[in-house]
């Protein structure tokens, strides 16, 4: 099992190679190849499926059946609700039930039997995730009629991370476990496989943690490491019996820049390297092993499935290791306030002509808008509370559909609505440039070309540590620079461009030295 691989990177290659080496090392060869989504950065082309991904994997794709799921990187291209675009082009999946299970009608989830395991893939990108929606009630109906001793799903946005992504604040990882897992968990699902989150993280026992922000409190059933020569195997009844608990797996590690930005509280192993997760079921017993690029051993728990076993809710569960650095992350949501008003602690520059309000998103997180009248200056919304000592943090934005092409724009190391330096998404332009302003006058330090598309939800990394400089849109490095002067200013925002319209869902600010 591998995620967010398909960068081409040495990291990538050297992860590959080391779950050959220690297949063979074992003499356990390959039966199956799952691939949880991003396997070719950045907008999953024909040209980067062939470079990132067929290229990378050919000794292994020789003769062994790769299992997809599309990543949001792949969705930049193809369309799961039609089937179309060069993910669907490199992939034939089942959908009349061809490899066993219900048909589903669609490539973008399937299900499929390999002995006595059956799997089961969906769309966590472009798809309706509600329980009314298409697949959800697919879902439903194909966990009714599975006949198997084991039930393992795979998607790619994580119902449960705090790596480079954090499944209490985006919308699609919301969703996915607070529509998605219900089902999964009354069908007795025994795993959960994802990526996404650049980042390995494997579960406790874990079942009916549905709310935001996540806690451990209720939800686990076994708090054990599940080590075999550890704290011993996680139990469960043979066969099929809804909710007896699941092991979610982050396997966002397989090749893209690792990072961790929380604890989240059901995780029993949280490890910032790069490798892939190989999975061992004989009979009754699963064994599951994260491998580094390394070919080292770094996690290893197991499943036993076997009689009757009564569960229990552990009421005082134990916790991972909390970052220090997350005692002083603040999250600017804008969610406590109401449509129309100005998010506390922001002023405004250049904002006589300029109208800026507090937009609803679905339901769910509010966004900053901004708009200018073509021709007049651009406005700055700025946030004062932040000071130079920083160490990280995110935008998520996106090119606002009814008004495009158009631009993004995140401003930061500000003095002053003269001096400043940012950062500007450009639709219209196709690229991405960074500039620095003093006393009014505009330079541009770096431009890389990037297509944006509209609607689409992008994030935004800026990283300043001590001398270095760098940022990242949707985690592939764009910019690095050594610089001490940006350290040295306290203020970041994002600003609204003359005639255009962006969407800002939130910005997250963590300091640190």
């Amino acid at each position: 099992v591998v995620g967010d691989s398909g960068n081409g990177s040495r990291n990538q290659k050297m992860v590959h190679q080391a779950m050959i080496d220690f297949t063979n090392e074992t003499n356990r060869p390959l039966d199956m190849f799952l691939h949880v989504g991003d396997m070719a950065y950045t907008d999953g082309t024909d040209v980067e499926f062939s470079k990132h991904f067929f290229n990378i994997y050919e000794p292994t794709l020789r003769n062994t059946v790769c299992w997809p799921t599309m990543g949001n990187h792949e969705g930049h291209t193809s369309r799961g609700l039609m089937g179309i675009g060069p993910y669907y082009d490199a992939y034939i999946t089942p959908t009349n039930g061809e490899a066993g299970g219900l048909p589903s009608g669609t490539e973008a989830y399937y299900s499929f039997q390999v002995g006595a395991i059956h799997f089961i893939c969906l769309d966590s990108h472009d798809l309706d995730r509600r329980p009314s929606g298409a697949m959800a009630q697919w879902l439903e109906a194909d966990l009714a009629e599975a006949k198997a001793d084991w039930i393992i799903a795979f998607w790619h946005h994580p119902p449960y991370t705090k790596g480079s992504h954090d499944s209490d604040l985006e919308r699609q990882l919301k969703e996915m476990r607070a529509y998605i897992m219900p089902i999964m968990e009354e069908g007795g699902v025994d795993m959960v496989l994802t990526g996404h989150s650049h980042i390995y993280e494997r579960s406790m026992l874990v079942d009916g943690a549905y709310d935001t922000p996540t806690t451990a409190k209720g939800v686990i059933l076994d708090d054990g490491d599940g080590d075999p020569d550890g704290d011993g195997a996680y139990r469960k009844s043979a066969g099929l019996n809804p909710h007896e608990g699941s092991i979610q797996i982050v396997a966002g590690h397989g090749g893209a820049g690792v990072s961790r930005r929380g604890t989240m509280p059901i995780m029993r192993e949280i490890i910032m390297e790069h490798g892939s997760v190989i999975l061992d079921i004989d009979g009754d017993t699963l064994v599951g092993t994260m491998v580094n690029m390394d070919n080292v051993v770094r996690d290893v728990f197991s499943i036993v499935k076997r009689g009757k076993v009564e569960t229990h809710r552990v009421i005082d569960p134990w916790q991972p290791e909390r970052l220090p650095i997350e005692m002083t992350e603040q999250h600017l949501d804008f969610r406590k306030d109401e449509p129309g008003q100005k998010p506390d602690n922001f002023t405004m520059a250049y904002a006589n002509k300029a109208q800026f309000e507090v937009v609803q998103l679905d339901n769910l997180d509010k966004g900053l808008s901004g708009t200018t009248p073509a021709g007049e200056k651009p406005a700055l919304c700025i946030y004062e509370d932040f000071d130079g000592n920083q160490y990280k943090y995110e935008l998520q934005f996106q090119i606002s559909p009814e008004n495009k092409p158009s631009t993004a724009t995140v401003v930061f190391g500000l003095q002053n609505p003269r001096t400043y330096y940012y950062i500007l998404m450009d639709a219209a332009k196709n690229r991405i440039t960074f500039h620095k302003v003093v006393k009014g006058i505009d330079t541009r330090i770096y431009r890389k070309k990037m297509k944006f598309e509209p609607g689409v939800w992008y994030e935004l990394d800026v990283r300043a540590n001590i001398d270095l400089f760098s940022f990242e849109i949707d985690g592939e490095r764009a910019f690095v620079k050594q610089d001490t002067e940006i350290q040295g200013m306290g203020k970041v925002g994002v600003r609204a461009e003359p005639g255009s319209k962006a969407t800002y869902r939130y910005i997250e600010i963590k300091k640190g030295s």
